[in-house]
């Protein structure tokens, strides 16, 4: 697995959200299932991250 690059994104309504990218080629965007579940996604992008740019991220909980 390529080293993460990791970066926070400021949304529209000003919520920051975390965000991973390794790889490259074609993209693909790999969306858990619930809060605190973003990191158990890093095995998988490392399976497929030399076919594909795999971007993570971890969504809004009830409180963001």
């Amino acid at each position: 697995m390529t080293p993460a690059r990791e970066e926070w994104v400021v949304a529209d309504d000003g919520a920051t959200l975390w965000t991973a990218t390794t790889g490259s080629g074609p993209p693909l965007v790999l969306c858990h299932g619930g809060p605190g579940w973003w990191s158990h996604e890093a095995p998988v992008a490392a399976m497929v991250d030399d076919l594909v740019t795999v971007h993570r991220w971890a969504h809004r909980d009830a409180a963001s």
